[in-house]
């Protein structure tokens, strides 16, 4: 078991939402939940949940084997944009094609591991490339 049942539950709004921390002092917006701001030290500050939207920034095909699940390599790695401001690092699934720097990309729900073989499931936030 990776994490405990009560744990995970318990933080589970920052697996399943995209939550984001705005400085009231600076009006600056960083990726993820915090109590100070990183850019300016001020614990003024709010959570807002993001719009699940966003750009590429730069992305990159990853070989990094993970045992169980070689079937879905290769892997993109990508540095996303967010309108609101900030930006992260996220797997982009359901890439066939590849990805590309300013490719439209949402987020999407997807298992990230489990303690098999009867174990817990994690979930978490992935992005997506967005069809038009």
């Amino acid at each position: 078991m990776r994490h405990s049942i009560p744990i995970y539950w318990r933080s589970r709004s920052s697996h399943y939402r995209l939550e984001l921390t705005k400085c009231r002092a600076c009006g600056r917006v960083s990726f993820f939940r915090r109590p100070t701001c990183p850019y300016c030290g001020s614990r003024d500050v709010e959570v807002i949940t993001a719009s699940g939207k966003g750009r590429v920034g730069l992305a990159t095909k990853s070989f990094f084997r993970v045992e169980g699940e070689e079937e879905y390599l290769p892997r993109w790695v990508a540095l996303i944009e967010l309108p609101e401001g900030a930006k992260l690092l996220s797997e982009v699934v359901d890439a066939f094609e590849g990805v590309s720097e300013g490719d439209e990309v949402e987020a999407v729900l997807r298992r990230v591991s489990s303690d098999d073989p009867y174990g817990l499931i994690y979930y978490g936030l992935k992005f997506t490339k967005r069809v038009l």
